[in-house]
């Protein structure tokens, strides 16, 4: 999958180097600052398949990890909370071959 998304656009702002995937692991591949790009398999960084009767659905979200603020044995946050779902459609005929 191949997912260009502009978190930079959202308010409160988004640092886009921060965010991931599913799999935090799942770094963007290219961001200048506004866009990120994410490149990767539908069967890895997290993605979920759906069949339905004529097609297959992967999902992924684009996530942003928010700096977390320790006070005593709770957890402060002031950034937003982000996440940007992306859906693949295939048909099974496509998957099939």
């Amino acid at each position: 999958m191949t997912v260009v998304a502009n978190p930079a656009s959202t308010w409160p702002t988004v640092q886009p180097e921060r965010t991931s995937l599913l799999d935090r692991t799942c770094k963007p591949k290219q961001t200048d600052g506004v866009r990120v790009l994410f490149e990767f398999n539908v069967n890895s960084c997290g993605t979920k398949a759906m069949a339905g009767d004529w097609y297959v659905v992967y999902e992924n979200e684009i996530l942003h990890d928010r700096l977390l603020i320790a006070d005593g044995p709770n957890f402060i946050s002031r950034e937003p909370q982000f996440k940007v779902t992306a859906r693949c459609f295939y048909p099974l005929s496509a998957i099939n071959r």
